[in-house]
This record gives C-alpha cells, structure tokens and sequence, in this order.
C-alpha cells in the first residue's frame, strides 16, 4: 500500500508557487498537496490545519523565516527552500533542510528533489520504528500467591476484589474466592491495562463485570456477582470517564 506524503507550499512568489503546485501534482503522485500559503497568516493556518509532512519554503519569504522554520520543526517536517534565480542565493540555507530548489525549476528539478525527500521520510520512519519500544504485551494471565500456593488466573475472570487488613480477595466469574497476602494496593496499577480501576479504599472492580449503576446520594455499583459496591466521592470522576458517562 502507497504511503502519501502531506505536502504544503509556502511562497510569496504567487506564479512560481503555483507553477510548482501544478507540477508537483502531474509528476509526483507520492505527494498529496494541502494547499499554498502566500502570507504569514496563512501558513500559520495550513500548518496548525494540514500538519505537513514536507513543506517547500521560499527564502527571504519575510522577517518571519524562523518563526515559519521553528513551527515546522516542531511538527517534524521535512523542509525543502526554494529561491527566485535572481534574488537570493543558497550560501546561507539553514542546516534544517533537506534539499533546496532554485526557481525557475523544470520538471526534472522538482521530481529529483521529491525522490530525495521521499528517500528522507523513509529513512525517518525507519529510525523511528529503531528508536521506539513496542508496547509491552500484557501475560494472558495473573499470577495470585498466598502461603501455600500461587494460582494463575485470566484477568477477564476476575469480577472485583476487596481489601482485608494486609489480604486482599479476589472474587471470580465462578463463584470462588482466592485470598492473596497482599494489599489492594499491590494490584491497583498491575490490573489497570485489563480494565480494572478502584472505585474505593477497599474496592477494585472490573469496569467489564457492572451490571448496573445505582444514582442516588453517593450511589453505588451492582456487580456481576451481586455485590453492591459503594464509590468514593473522590474517585466517581474517574470512574464515570472510564465509563464515558459525563
């Protein structure tokens, strides 16, 4: 599958930057063009709008050349300047780009640049696919020890578990009950990915095993099991946004 390169023009130069606009739409399909901004205002506009992948700036566009080539930065774009033949120079370009383009540019100019940019955003993503973790991959179970054994459990299994002074029990789809020798607080980040969240000092439940929610002053969880589980105050907010209900 085709990967699409967002692409913005920023010029004061209205017929050379439409010009490129044109070419770079009948030569170079790997590009999908956002628009052209002629005025500070306006790539303003386009960059917060398209968040550009690759951008072709003139130099000496205006006294905002830096502000332009910072925002651009911090969105990680990729910058290709370009300059009129007969009013700058490319003795002073910027080390943040990638290529530069002197108009008046034909159409092997413009394609020969965009393979080199092409060849940059790959080369990007590659070090960024060496440079970031996976995300962990989460057991498909749990493991729960006591003094004389430790059970392994499917988290999806487990309907709520309830603190007991240092103890902490865990109540199953089953109808069972396992008590482990630790607190409820040695569970509370450890179950978070598989949907659990703590509604109370003594309560965790499994946001996938509520049967319903009971309004009221305080109101209170009905869980798969039966059980009726108060919430604290200070914790319904984010019960109700895990639940998406304000």
């Amino acid at each position: 599958m085709r990967e699409f390169i967002k692409t913005i023009i920023v010029g004061n130069k209205h017929h050379e930057a439409g010009r490129l606009h044109n070419i770079l739409s009948e030569h170079c399909p790997q590009l999908t063009l956002a628009g052209i901004a002629s005025s500070v205002p306006e790539a303003e506009k386009l960059l917060s709008c398209a968040r550009p992948e690759l951008a072709f700036m003139e130099m000496g566009f205006n006294d905002n050349d830096s502000k332009l080539i910072n925002r651009l930065s911090d969105i990680d774009c990729n910058i290709i300047f370009t300059s009129p033949y007969n009013r700058h120079t490319f003795n002073t370009v910027p080390d943040t780009a990638i290529d530069c383009l002197q108009y008046p540019a034909d159409v092997t100019d413009i394609t020969t640049v965009v393979s080199r940019a092409i060849q940059m955003h790959w080369l990007k993503q590659q070090m960024h696919k060496l440079t970031t973790k996976p995300a962990a991959i989460q057991p498909k179970n749990i493991a729960l020890s006591n003094l004389n054994e430790i059970q392994f459990v499917p988290p999806h299994e487990v309907i709520r578990l309830e603190a007991c002074n240092n103890y902490t029990h865990f109540f199953m789809d089953n109808g069972n009950k396992i008590t482990v020798s630790h607190t409820l607080k040695h569970y509370e980040e450890m179950l978070q990915p598989y949907g659990f969240i703590r509604v109370h000092q003594s309560h965790i439940i499994n946001i996938d095993k509520i049967r319903k929610y009971v309004k009221g002053k305080g109101g209170y969880l009905v869980m798969q099991d039966g059980q009726a589980i108060n919430i604290s105050a200070g914790r319904k907010e984010d019960l109700f946004r895990v639940l998406k209900l304000q």
